[in-house]
C-alpha cells in the first residue's frame, strides 16, 4: 500500500480490527490473536486481483470470525475477485467456496463442487476411529485402553439419542507429578462441543474409569472424541486425537446429518464420572 493508500484506508483497517484501545501500544506487545486480526484487517483492505488466506479462523473470537466471513464474501462476491480459502474449518469452507481442493500429503487428491469434498474429507478422516482404542507405551503417561459401549454394556458406535453413551478408560501414570486428563468431544465439522477435565492420582499407576454421557442433549449426528494427558501449560504425555467415534441416531432409527450444539452451560457437566 502506498502512503496515500494507508492514510485513506487507516480508521477502516483499526475499527475492522477491533484494537483501536491498543493502537499505540508496540506490536511486540501484542498477543498472537490481535497480531492476526490486525494482519488481516490489513490484507482485507488491499485491492488484490488473488486474495490468498490461510487459517485465519484459527484465532480470534465468534464475532471477528463472523466478520472476516462476511468481508471474504464481499471481495468474492461482491467485488468479483478470487479468494484461495485454507482452513480445517469445514463450515467455513462450505459457506464461503463452491469449489474445493483435496490436498493429501502436499499433492492434490480431489478437486469438485465444495460439498462432495467437504463431505469426502470428513468421512476419511473417521474411517481410523472406532469404537474401541488400544495402544502400546508411549510414554511414562498414556491412554492404554479407551472403549464405548451402551446401557447394556454392548460395545457400539451407534446409540440412540434417548440414551446414555458409556465411556471406559485405562490410564497408565509413571510419574509421580500432577497429571490432567482431558476427554474432548467434536462434531463432524471438527467443532468442539464439550470437554472435560479431571487430575490423576499421583499414587495410583494404573486408573480405570468410567463416564457416561446422556445423549438427549446432543443433536444426532456424527461424533469423535479425543483423550489427552498433560501437565497444563507445561508437557503434553499423550494426546489421541479422535481415537473413537460415534453416531447418535434419533429414535426411529434414522441418522441425520445436523451438527450438534450444545450450551456452554453444560460443557463441563455433561460427562459424568461413573460410581
Amino acid at each position: 500500500m502506498t502512503k496515500q493508500e494507508i492514510t485513506s484506508k487507516l480508521d477502516e483497517i483499526v475499527a475492522f480490527s477491533g484494537c483501536e484501545r491498543y493502537l499505540d501500544t508496540p506490536v511486540k506487545r501484542y498477543s498472537s490473536g490481535m497480531m492476526v486480526r490486525l494482519g488481516f484487517a490489513v490484507a482485507a483492505h488491499l485491492d488484490p486481483e488473488i486474495l490468498v488466506v490461510d487459517e485465519v479462523l484459527a484465532v480470534g473470537d465468534a464475532e471477528f470470525q463472523k466478520k472476516a466471513i462476511g468481508k471474504m464474501q464481499d471481495i468474492s462476491h461482491g467485488e468479483g475477485r478470487t479468494v484461495l480459502f485454507v482452513s480445517h474449518n469445514m463450515a467455513a469452507v462450505s459457506r464461503l467456496c463452491k469449489s474445493c481442493v483435496l490436498l493429501a500429503n502436499g499433492t492434490i487428491s480431489e478437486l469438485g463442487n465444495s460439498k462432495e469434498i467437504v463431505h469426502r474429507y470428513l468421512q476419511d478422516s473417521t474411517k481410523k476411529s472406532s469404537c474401541s482404542y488400544y495402544a502400546d507405551k508411549v510414554s511414562d503417561v498414556y491412554c492404554k485402553f479407551a472403549q464405548l459401549h451402551n446401557s447394556e454394556n454392548k460395545v457400539t458406535d451407534i446409540f440412540k439419542q434417548s440414551g446414555d453413551l458409556f465411556l471406559d478408560l485405562q490410564l497408565v501414570n509413571g510419574s509421580e507429578q500432577l497429571i490432567q486428563c482431558s476427554i474432548a468431544l467434536y462434531n463432524v465439522d471438527n467443532t468442539l462441543i464439550m470437554v472435560h477435565r479431571f487430575p490423576l492420582n499421583p499414587q495410583e499407576q494404573y486408573m480405570s474409569c468410567s463416564f457416561y454421557l446422556p445423549l438427549s442433549y446432543l443433536t444426532p449426528g456424527k461424533y469423535m472424541i479425543s483423550v489427552a494427558l498433560y501437565i497444563p501449560n507445561f508437557k503434553v504425555f499423550d494426546i489421541q486425537k479422535e481415537c473413537l467415534s460415534f453416531s447418535s441416531i434419533d429414535t426411529n432409527g434414522l441418522a441425520v446429518t445436523q451438527n450438534g450444539d450444545v450450551d456452554n452451560g453444560f460443557m463441563m457437566s455433561l460427562w459424568r464420572q461413573c460410581e
